[in-house]
């Protein structure tokens, strides 16, 4: 490490004051946040492909950067690494850190090859449009915990809390691509529309009339269970459960080491792999509607690797068969597909909400539910899918199969994976 090169780097004409920073990424160097030995503030390392420079204010063409302020409360948790490490091909690193997830954690072997992927992606978040979430269950929650604990000598810029709010969520520092591991009891609908909101990159959130810069990866742990909404569908999900023999030990000395050596590998990991993350191209229309975002993300955590990417496709089948048999009777499916029905009749141009909710109750009878859809409750699922309906006459509520709304429901028919989704004609409206 050239601590001496890192004072050249900050020359006398440089006279603008430093701009603080949680890192930068630049098309023949990067910046990142290292730890400081036993001082608590870190310090910046510049790095540009073959020497690292460290220092409290480093200069990058004629600009100079110093570590953006973090309260120390985050300072205290934060598994920062001390220099740039190997970490070899991704084929050899992500293997050695299942090994690891296997030693102390004894999960599943698609289970622990999804953690890995998790952990690698962290480290290139901000190289993906969707940060990767993962949802941990009980029942057995000593071994859940010590994967939590795992994760956080592994991931980049992991941070555990608890009881956290939708206000305390919006207080974290903003941009820093943190990776939130948080033990929840109780998730709200607010603090889950914030936490959705934040996996999304460029999607900042308003608060208290600032935006707030939120994006990063996500680990939930719930002992209640996470149901089957928004958070199982699209979400990695771990089910911890007691398998033969005791949970190894996973100290606080020993969760230093593992730190001290994998943060540094992973540190290297990013500065090596980041551009071709970036470029990162994957055909997830295999997969389950909601599991295109993370699919993506888990390829882009192993880059240029098509046979690692490749493996993705078995790992994640079960949860993209689960997705699909649900969405075989989800309300909204039907009814979209009830509406594709009446626009393939050419010789329609309208029909009743009344009339869709008939033929999606058909649809439902001949899939084994027998729930049936009132004219009521199908006329708001409408309206919510978008869908702008004329007003009531004698018969009900009528929607008018336009170009527009023909349209709409075949792109609502690709959003829920509309089994059997056809080419209507709709030459009658025009289309």
């Amino acid at each position: 490490m050239k601590q001496s090169a890192a004072r050249k780097a900050v020359p006398s004409s440089v006279s603008d004051d430093p701009i603080p920073t949680f890192g930068e990424v630049f098309p023949d160097g990067a910046l990142d946040l290292v730890r400081n030995g036993a001082f608590m503030r870190p310090r910046l390392l510049l790095w540009d492909g073959r020497e690292q420079i460290v220092d409290d204010v480093v200069e990058y063409r004629g600009q100079r950067y110093e570590p953006h302020a973090i309260h120390e409360t985050f300072l205290r948790e934060l598994k920062l690494p001390a220099q740039v490490g190997t970490s070899g091909p991704v084929r050899e690193f992500l293997p050695e850190i299942c090994k690891l997830i296997d030693r102390f954690v004894s999960l599943p072997e698609k289970s622990t090859a999804l953690v890995g992927r998790f952990i690698l992606a962290t480290w290139l978040v901000d190289a993906m449009q969707t940060a990767p979430r993962m949802l941990i269950e009980g029942p057995d929650t000593a071994r859940a915990r010590q994967l939590m604990q795992l994760l956080h000598c592994c991931c980049r810029r992991a941070v555990p809390m608890s009881a956290v709010t939708p206000s305390g969520l919006c207080s974290l520092p903003s941009g820093m691509r943190l990776t939130l591991l948080l033990q929840q009891d109780v998730i709200s609908a607010k603090l889950s529309a914030l936490l959705n909101g934040a996996v999304v990159r460029g999607n900042p959130i308003l608060r208290a009339g600032q935006l707030r810069d939120l994006f990063g990866a996500q680990v939930v742990l719930c002992d209640a269970g996470f149901g089957e909404g928004i958070w199982a569908m699209s979400s990695i999900r771990l089910r911890c459960t007691p398998p033969p023999g005791r949970l190894p030990v996973l100290n606080a000395e020993q969760q230093q080491r593992i730190a001290e050596e994998f943060q540094a590998k992973l540190l290297g990991f990013r500065l090596s792999h980041y551009p071709a993350a970036c470029a990162t191209s994957f055909n997830t229309s295999k997969f389950a509607f909601p599991l295109r975002q993370l699919a993506m993300s888990l390829a882009a955590a192993t880059p240029e690797d098509a046979d690692l990417q490749g493996e993705l496709h078995a790992l994640l089948e079960e949860e993209s068969a689960e997705i699909e048999a649900a969405n075989w009777v989800d309300p909204n499916t039907v009814i979209v597909e009830a509406i594709l029905a009446h626009c393939r009749e050419a010789k329609m141009q309208s029909v009743y909400v009344g009339e869709i909710a008939a033929m999606a109750g058909k649809i439902l009878e001949g899939r084994g539910d027998l729930r049936r859809l009132d004219a009521g409750e199908t006329g708001r699922r409408i309206k919510n899918l978008g869908f702008s309906a004329e007003p009531r006459d004698a018969k009900g509520v009528k929607l008018r199969l336009t170009n527009e709304v023909c349209v709409r429901a075949h792109e609502l028919a690709h959003h829920f994976d509309v089994p059997a989704v056809r080419e209507c004609d709709c030459s009658a409206v025009g289309m």
